[in-house]
């Protein structure tokens, strides 16, 4: 399985040919799924089902990290919306340091190598809606907490700790981001708070 990438964008992952021909019809179908309710936010997102929603946020689990992605350049997918995507995970299956680390590399760091090589197979098609992960991952116990304002949306993970009294566990931030409306800047998020 690979993806084509473009900057530091990812996709879905595409069956390739050589991964047999149940694999290629499987992703082939579920990519289809994908375009055609993509096509759907992308319609919300451009103001075609009524006046565009400042963002489109999608809020997501995973077993293993948590992160925070964005569309790459909506506008000129003809979008007025920003279109987010905000992954927590609440209780993560626990993976050692190498894992986490190669993980952090192909979410961030390796994209641009990945793209060089997609970019010369004729097999990997361009993504029609690239992704880019802005920040994280991150690979703690997380809670995700969402606040809406009336011109933004700030999302805030947050994990326990124990710090004197195991009876009394505190919330520590792990990440937190002020999410703005594109007509106010291109920047996902501006006042954003790293621990």
């Amino acid at each position: 399985l690979i993806a084509r990438t473009g900057g530091d964008e990812f996709s879905l992952l595409h069956p390739i040919s050589d991964a047999g021909p149940g694999w290629q019809a499987l992703g082939e179908q579920l990519l289809a799924c994908f375009d055609e309710v993509f096509e759907m936010v992308m319609a919300v997102a451009r103001g075609e089902r009524g006046a565009a929603p400042q963002t489109v946020t999608f809020l997501s689990g995973d077993v293993h990290n948590s992160y925070l992605a964005q569309v790459s350049d909506p506008e000129r997918l003809g979008a007025s919306s920003r279109i987010v995507q905000a992954v927590c995970s609440p209780i993560r299956n626990p993976m050692p340091r190498a894992v986490r680390v190669v993980m952090s590399l192909f979410a961030r760091s390796l994209v641009r190598p990945m793209r060089f090589i997609a970019a010369r197979s004729r097999r990997v098609p361009d993504p029609a809606y690239p992704w880019t992960v802005t920040d994280g991952p991150w690979f703690d116990n997380n809670l995700a907490l969402v606040t809406v304002g009336e011109r933004s949306l700030d999302l805030t993970w947050v994990t326990g700790v124990v710090v004197d009294d195991v009876d009394r566990p505190a919330l520590q931030t792990v990440y937190a981001a002020h999410i703005t409306p594109l007509a106010s800047s291109p920047r996902l998020v501006e006042g954003l708070s790293k621990v």
